[in-house]
Formats: C-alpha cells, structure tokens, sequence
C-alpha cells in the first residue's frame, strides 16, 4: 500500500496565475509554490499518490520518472516538515 497525502485540514490554499498560496492558519504563515510545487500540489488537492504525481509530472515537463520521483518525495519531505500535508491511507 502506498501513502497517500492531502493538504492539511488548517491549510487554506489559492492559485493566482498558475501560483499555489498556502496559508498555515495555525501560524498565519504564506506559503508560496514553485510551478513544480504548484504543481504537486493541485494534484494532492486531487487525491493523487506520489507515484502517480510523479508519472504525470514526466508528461509535462522534460524530466525522467527517476528525477520526477527523487523531486516529488523531496518537496512532499518538506511539505510535511511545514505541516502543509497530512498522511491518508
């Protein structure tokens, strides 16, 4: 079984010119998203598992699945050190 993640329950997000903002109402902290980041993150708003982001982000952009998945589990490491994300089965 694989991990799944969703944007934490305390998270309030908007996407403003292909540009994901994330507020951590805990901190009242802005999070700002790369493209790559804004990205991941409209697919885990979707429910999407890492690995099926990872093959999605192959599609749209010229990198391999092997640096697709390295970069996917990276930004997913530090959505979680943030508490952006939460764990779901």
């Amino acid at each position: 079984m694989h991990t799944n993640y969703r944007p934490a329950a305390h998270c309030a997000w908007r996407m403003i010119d292909g540009v994901a903002f994330v507020v951590d109402s805990r901190n009242s902290t802005l999070h700002e998203l790369s493209e790559t980041g804004s990205f991941i993150w409209k697919l885990l708003e979707k429910g999407e598992k890492p690995d099926k982001i990872a093959r999605q982000i192959t599609d749209a952009y010229e990198v391999s699945l092997g640096e697709a998945s390295r970069d996917v589990d990276e930004f997913m490491q530090q959505l979680q050190t943030y508490g952006l994300i939460a764990k779901t089965v």
